[in-house]
């Protein structure tokens, strides 16, 4: 079957007469252009995938190489795979019988749609095809494909470079006032879309409901959108849940969570699931190759981040722990222990390639309560002295409200957080994530 592009938004359509392609179009994202037949046999995508570790989907043509037929996702085939007796199944069978019985047909864009409508009309996709990679057909007639989250930290670059732009009309505000109202007006708009972009790769509240018998968050970037991030999968039996603190606010911190979201789904999907500890190193080294951060006199940045990450074996009652330079606060029994995380922080540009994070085990039961801040909360300033919060009162907080129920524990932590700040604007991001991990047990 043929399938057509959507007809939406393109820099073709503003020039038309005029060879130009915008520089915020579907042309200049990164792409991949893997093409098989529909005729081959499922163990050639099986093959494709084993030796093409970065690949994130396959498209599937006709045998005359004419039409497009579909497209196989990693994640998707993965998980495909993953179920009883389906590798046995397809393995000698031709990729016709497995697209006409297990994959949608793929968003289908030209090169010529700008960004922002791709990543619309990518998000309008149900939950299941959402973050699936794109189809792009060139201007010559040739197929790429995209993946979804490389478009979202595209459109987000777009976002940061209008920032700059509002920055340095500023200095001329005297002569370029309706201007700039009009820059600030559009800027926001861009910030609030971005933030709406940010959400949707949270997790979203039904997986905690599956996962936890209570739980809340506390999730409130500095500048509409931000560094911090919480992140949630279930894997087998397994639940893992971390808690990150990027470098940076606004949408260049914004850029790192889009990053950091990206490639932890890739290493729990491909490289490891069980062990936060090698999880972390293998972040560690990733995110330093793909940050590409210069350690010369000429950087203007070091983009890193700080992380909590806990994975629940809730068969075993047991928790492993491990973290870069942040804590983990667990109540049981009347007592609050705070489980220290490494120092070292991940993906800086002097961070040790080599280094290897340690795992914490503790016991769990059903009375044991979990807290995952990012420093934003520890660190906000208040007082009649403007000191930070502290790690000190954050426990007592935990203490005095502990034995009460976790809605009731979020206005209280609310309740706390808006007095001890008073008028004093919020200071960095704040992220806590705060449950209760045995809801099988």
């Amino acid at each position: 079957m043929t399938m057509d592009s959507p007809v939406g938004k393109t820099a073709e359509t503003e020039n038309e007469g005029h060879d130009v392609v915008s520089s915020n179009t579907l042309a200049h994202v990164v792409s991949q252009n893997v093409l098989v037949t529909s005729d081959q046999l499922v163990n050639k995508v099986e093959d494709i995938f084993n030796h093409e570790p970065n690949l994130v989907g396959i498209i599937v043509v006709s045998a005359d190489e004419e039409q497009l037929v579909g497209m196989i996702s990693r994640k998707y085939f993965m998980e495909l795979y993953s179920k009883p007796f389906r590798k046995e199944l397809y393995l000698n069978k031709s990729l016709d019988t497995l697209l006409a019985t297990d994959f949608e047909a793929p968003l289908c864009l030209d090169e010529t749609n700008y960004i922002d409508y791709a990543v619309r009309t990518a998000l309008s996709r149900s939950t299941e095809q959402m973050y699936e990679p794109i189809v792009v057909r060139t201007t010559q007639g040739d197929l790429k494909l995209i993946d979804t989250y490389v478009l979202l930290l595209e459109l987000a670059r777009l976002h940061e470079r209008q920032s700059m732009e509002l920055h340095e009309s500023l200095s001329q505000v005297k002569l370029l006032n309706a201007q700039l109202e009009d820059s600030q007006e559009r800027i926001l708009e861009s910030l609030h879309y971005a933030s709406v972009i940010q959400e949707s790769i949270l997790p979203r509240t039904e997986l905690f409901d599956q996962l936890f018998s209570e739980w809340f968050t506390l999730y409130r970037p500095r500048d509409i959108v931000g560094g911090d991030l919480y992140w949630l999968r279930k894997i087998n039996d397994l639940t893992l849940i971390a808690v990150i603190d990027c470098t940076g606010h606004g949408v260049p911190g914004a850029f790192m969570t889009m990053t950091v979201n990206s490639v932890l789904n890739h290493i729990v999907d491909t490289i490891c699931s069980d062990d936060p500890a090698r999880i972390l190193s293998e972040m560690n080294l990733v995110l330093k190759n793909t940050l590409h951060l210069r350690q010369d006199s000429k950087s203007m940045v070091d983009a890193g981040l700080d992380i909590i990450l806990c994975c629940i074996d809730p068969a075993q009652k047991k928790l492993t722990f491990a973290g870069a330079g942040l804590s983990l606060y667990m109540y049981a029994n009347g007592d609050v222990n705070e489980i220290k995380g490494g120092r070292a922080g991940i993906g800086y540009s002097k961070s040790d390639p080599d280094y290897r994070y340690s795992n914490v085990v503790k016991d769990i039961d059903e009375g044991t309560i979990l807290y995952a801040t990012t420093d934003g909360f520890l660190d906000e300033s208040g007082g009649a002295k403007g000191f930070g919060f502290g790690r000190e009162r954050f426990k007592n907080t935990i203490k005095q409200c502990a034995k009460h129920s976790l809605k009731h524990q979020h206005d209280y932590f609310c309740q706390t957080l808006t007095e001890w700040r008073g008028s004093r604007e919020q200071r960095d991001d704040i992220a806590l994530v705060v449950f209760k991990p045995c809801n099988n047990m």
